[in-house]
Formats: structure tokens, C-alpha cells, sequence
């Protein structure tokens, strides 16, 4: 289970079950400026970046979750 800043992102929104882009097509891009990663450095570089889309889309739904609770997570600039 990996859990980063206190978010469980095992499987918290599906993101192991939906459709990714293929490793070939990561590769590509990844490749297209005369770089040379392999299949595997590829599929790192786009699980680390569906990853990180986890950690956004889980911030965004606390964002959401506190605003509708009315905790701001920003301040008012007169305090």
C-alpha cells in the first residue's frame, strides 16, 4: 500500500482499473527529443505521473469537502 502525505493512494479512485496510456506511447514522447529511455524507465516516468494525478485529484475532493463544510483553505486577506 502506498501512502504519501497521508493519502492512501493503493487504489483510492480507481486508478490501477482505468485506461492508461500505453508504455509505447509514453516511450515515444519521452523519446521524441532524442531521448533514450527504455520500456521500463517509460512506465516509471507514467506511473509516477498517474500517481501524481492521484495525490491532485484526492487534494481537490479535501478542497472541495472543506469548502462545503465551509473551512476555507485559504485565509481571507483582511484575516
Amino acid at each position: 500500500m502506498l501512502v504519501l502525505i497521508g493519502l492512501n493512494l493503493n487504489d483510492s479512485w480507481g486508478w490501477k482499473k482505468k485506461r492508461r496510456l500505453s508504455v509505447e506511447y509514453c516511450r515515444k514522447i519521452l523519446n521524441s527529443n532524442g531521448g533514450k529511455y527504455s520500456e521500463q524507465e517509460a512506465k516509471r516516468v507514467r506511473d509516477i505521473l498517474y500517481l501524481l494525478g492521484a495525490i491532485d485529484y484526492e487534494i481537490f475532493k479535501q478542497i472541495l469537502k472543506d469548502n462545503e463544510k465551509g473551512n476555507s483553505v485559504r485565509k481571507s486577506v483582511n484575516g
